[in-house]
Formats: C-alpha cells, structure tokens, sequence
C-alpha cells in the first residue's frame, strides 16, 4: 500500500520526520501512497464520492468558519469501502505513525469521524478553520488542484486561537497521493479555499493515543452526520 522502502520505522529518514513533527506538530509525506497501489485507492474513494453529502454552513463552535464541502462519513465508508477501513487499522501504518509521534497510536472504535472523505470541487469550497476533537490527523491527498488554485492546508501550531490563521500560517501544498501527519488538537488548521473550479480530495484518518481525553465538540456530528 505505502512507499516500504521511505515510509517505516526503521527507516533511515524517520529519526527526521520525527523531529520536525516534534518542533513543528505536523510532517508531511511525499509520495507516502505506491503508485501500483494509488489506482485501486482511487476507484474506492471515487465510488464512495457518489455517496457524498453537500456541506454550507457557519460552524458556530469553531468561530463561525465556513464549512463548503462534499463529505463522505464513517460509517458510509465502513459499509462501502475497499480499502480505508483497511488502511486506517494496517500495523504498518500504526507502527510508522506511533514511531514519529513518540507514542502508541490508536484508531477510534465507532466514531463518525474515524476516517471521512472530504472534497473541495469549485472555487470558494473550503474546509475552515477549527481544532479536532482526538489529538492525530493523518490524511492522504486524493487530488489536488495544485498550489495556484487552493486547497492546501494552512496550519498554526500552538494555536491559542483560531484567529491566529489570519496571520502567518504555515501552507502545506501537496500532490496527490501524498500524505500529512498533523498534531490536530492544538494546532489551529483549516483548507484553504478553492480559487478555481476544480477537485480536491482527502481520505482524513483520526486516531488517539493511550489516556487522551478528547474535546467532544459538536462540529464532527455537524459536519458528517446523515441529517
């Protein structure tokens, strides 16, 4: 499924990944998805996209940023999917991602918001700005517009408020079949908004670690329930 030969524990770059997400609570992956493998991911989530639901709204407890987007849920995908169920338990995954991050990584159980599909498709279609409930991210490029036309994630580690994205964020552009490690509980994190017509697609994965106490917000039932 990922790039074996980069992307493992025991892997010569991995002591370096580690640390910039130590210092900068995110890392990203390029190239993290096998190219042979990258076609069959891509028919699942394009199958799962023709279930997707419409999302535009203000999300009140996220400082009213915007939600324009097309969502797949949790339990669509679980009914549904191929491979993300898949991806989202492999113990090389879980082993990769506990070694950059200094703990056990552990999935969620029944969560809604376990693994999702998000995308962007026409210009001003944004995922805004917001804290997660459970402490990791991990999310897989499906598609991208490039870095010209949006939709690459924008980021503030520390964040003491979600204002601070108004300011000087970091801006990850990525390529499809990339990847992102984000620390999603502290660092304040949105999409950018499309400034084209086109399609940006992410699988979002969400674990937890031993002992973590999750925020329990309302925003993932708002954004992915069926209703």
């Amino acid at each position: 499924m990922f790039r074996n030969d980069l992307y493992h524990p025991s892997a010569a770059q991995t002591p370096a990944l580690a640390a910039h997400y130590h210092r900068l609570h995110h890392v990203a992956f390029p190239g993290f998805v096998e190219s042979g493998f990258f076609a069959q991911l891509r028919e699942d989530v394009d199958r799962l996209l023709q279930r997707s639901m419409r999302r535009d709204f203000l999300m009140a407890c996220m400082d009213n940023s915007p939600r324009r987007m097309n969502v797949v849920n949790g339990n669509t995908i679980e009914q549904l999917s191929q491979w993300v169920p898949a991806i989202y338990t492999a113990p090389e995954l879980l082993d990769f991602l506990s070694e950059i991050v200094g703990e056990r990584v552990l999935p969620l159980t029944d969560d809604i918001d376990r693994y999702v599909i998000n995308q962007l498709r026409q210009s001003s279609d944004t995922f805004g700005a917001h804290y997660d409930d459970y402490p990791l991210s991990f999310v897989i490029i499906m598609e991208s517009p490039g870095a010209e036309g949006g939709g690459y994630a924008e980021m503030v580690p520390n964040a003491t408020s979600l204002a601070q994205l108004e300011e000087n964020p970091i801006r990850l552009p990525l390529r499809a079949g990339d990847a992102y490690l984000l620390k999603a509980d502290t660092t304040a994190h949105r999409v950018a908004p499309l400034t084209v017509d086109a399609s940006r697609v992410a699988i979002n994965l969400a674990y937890t670690t031993p002992g973590y106490v999750p925020r329990m917000t309302e925003s993932a039932a708002m954004l992915y329930a069926e209703a």
